[in-house]
């Protein structure tokens, strides 16, 4: 059985009724579809099956597409979840856009996949997804997953908890695990690991 990847995208265009028509052609896809793959939406789009099944992989589904397109800033859009094997597997969805839509839209997505370290985030100025940073960590047999803005948080929320570590804005990620790892019993199955969300 292959990992899970979470993908949340965020389409958007800047005419809202032709944004709004994909979303709907997505929720009709989503409800009606049994299995609620990704590729039963990319045959929806006018795809044949055989096409569909050499383009999407066939674990991919859809986990959520939101109920109505919002605006910000005079740019309409909306989210929807997938879950993929292994990788975000969200090339598809540049396909469609651009075979099936003129271009009209597109697209920025976060993606994760613990189990491959895979984080990422395409939307580089924090429009629609704002985390840069992830922990995950177990001390004292408490389980704690953070998602941070910045670096700064990071390091804000390590001195809160650790006030002994020394690290600065400039310590690399793998410093400041191995800091916090001094701090954390060694006999114990306490662990912290820090993630960067790469911008792909």
């Amino acid at each position: 059985m292959a990992n899970c990847c979470s993908n949340t995208i965020a389409l958007f265009g800047y005419e809202e009724n032709k944004v709004d028509e994909f979303r709907k052609l997505m929720v009709k896809s989503f409800r009606e579809s049994r299995n609620v793959t990704v590729r039963d939406f990319v045959v929806t789009c006018g795809y044949t099956i055989d096409e569909a099944s050499k383009l999407v992989d066939g674990r991919d589904i859809f986990v959520d597409v939101d109920d109505k397109t919002s605006e910000k800033e005079g740019v309409y859009y909306f989210k929807f979840q997938t879950e993929s094997a292994w990788n975000p597997n969200v090339d598809i969805f540049n396909r469609i856009i651009r075979d099936k839509f003129k271009d009209e839209f597109e697209f920025e997505y976060c993606s994760e996949e613990p189990g491959l370290a895979i984080y990422i985030n395409t939307d580089v100025e924090g429009f629609f997804f704002t985390d840069r940073y992830y922990l995950d960590s177990c001390i004292n047999d408490e389980y704690e997953t953070e998602y941070f803005e910045s670096k700064e948080e990071v390091l804000e929320w390590i001195r809160d908890k650790f006030p002994e570590v020394k690290v600065t804005i400039k310590t690399a990620l793998h410093k400041i695990e191995d800091e916090v790892q001094k701090y954390i019993d060694e006999n114990s199955d306490d662990f912290f690991t820090l993630y960067k969300f790469s911008y792909e």
